[in-house]
C-alpha cells in the first residue's frame, strides 16, 4: 500500500515537472534554457521509471480468468 502512494507521489512530482518546464518556455526565454531541459527530461524519465516500477500490480482481479 505504501509503495502505491509513494509511486503515484513520484508520477505527480513528474507531471509538475513537465508542467513547470512547459509553462516557462512559454511565458519566456530561459538563459541557457537547453541545459535546463536536458536535465528536466532526464529527471522526468526517471522518476516516470521509478514510479511505474513501485506500482504494486500484484492485485487479484484477473485471478479467476484463464486462457
Amino acid at each position: 500500500m505504501k509503495r502505491n502512494i509513494f509511486s503515484s507521489f513520484v508520477l505527480d512530482i513528474a507531471k509538475y515537472i513537465t508542467t513547470a518546464m512547459i509553462i516557462t518556455g512559454a511565458l519566456g526565454s530561459i538563459e541557457y534554457g537547453w541545459k535546463y531541459y536536458a536535465i528536466s527530461i532526464a529527471i522526468v524519465i526517471l522518476m516516470v521509471l521509478l514510479g511505474f516500477f513501485l506500482i504494486d500490480d500484484k492485485s487479484d482481479k484477473y485471478k479467476d480468468v484463464q486462457l
